[in-house]
């Protein structure tokens, strides 16, 4: 599985400003914070694809054990997306960005 958008800058996700609010008291008037970030979404949202799909192996028998390296953040969503199922089925999880190395390092990393 490829994320798309795992590339994609925070402004391609948000390019609107946030939008502004007045205080309670006063004529203040400030700008409203995001509840969080365009590519934080994304993330979370690729680690559910990702656990769903890890979630059915488990379940259909066709994975008995998983091994994830995985960033660190990414790591940390999928782990709260995965099942229990799925959780006990993990016998490594590194928290490994291994995403810049093309096909035959990430073979020789594992040699």
């Amino acid at each position: 599985m490829q994320d798309e958008t795992a590339t994609h800058t925070e402004s391609e996700f948000a390019s609107d400003r946030p939008g502004r609010s007045f205080d309670i008291v006063g004529k203040g008037r400030h700008a409203m914070s995001q509840p969080g970030s365009g590519q934080d979404h994304q993330t979370l949202m690729f680690a559910r694809q990702v656990a769903d799909y890890l979630n059915n192996a488990i379940a259909e028998s066709s994975v008995n054990k998983l091994v994830i390296f995985a960033a660190p953040k990414f790591l940390g969503y999928l782990r709260s997306e995965l099942s229990d199922t799925a959780l006990r089925s993990i016998a490594l999880a590194e928290p490994r960005n291994l995403s810049d190395l093309d096909e035959k390092e990430i073979r020789s990393y594992f040699e």
